[in-house]
């Protein structure tokens, strides 16, 4: 097994960090959309919403295996913190 290298998995989470902050903005936007639907429009709504909540559950995902890296690399132990 290669050495991981620390760097990249500090900047790894960081770009992760910052896309789950903009999924999570994205789910806050296509929330502020469901007071003005009408019944054709939600099956759209429901599609857009599923998907942006996929992405935050595969980035969560992705994220906390690169802190379990960046633990182990470190010689931390790391807990399971998932929302």
């Amino acid at each position: 097994m290669r050495p991981l290298n620390v760097q990249k998995l500090k900047e790894k989470i960081v770009a992760l960090s910052f896309d789950l902050s903009q999924l999570e903005l994205k789910r806050d936007q296509v929330v502020a959309r469901w007071p003005g639907l009408v019944a054709s429009d939600k099956p759209r709504f429901f599609r857009d919403f599923n998907e942006v909540l996929d992405g935050i559950k595969q980035t969560q995902r992705r994220l906390h295996i690169a802190k379990r890296l960046l633990a182990r690399a470190q010689g931390d132990e790391y807990e399971l913190q998932l929302p």
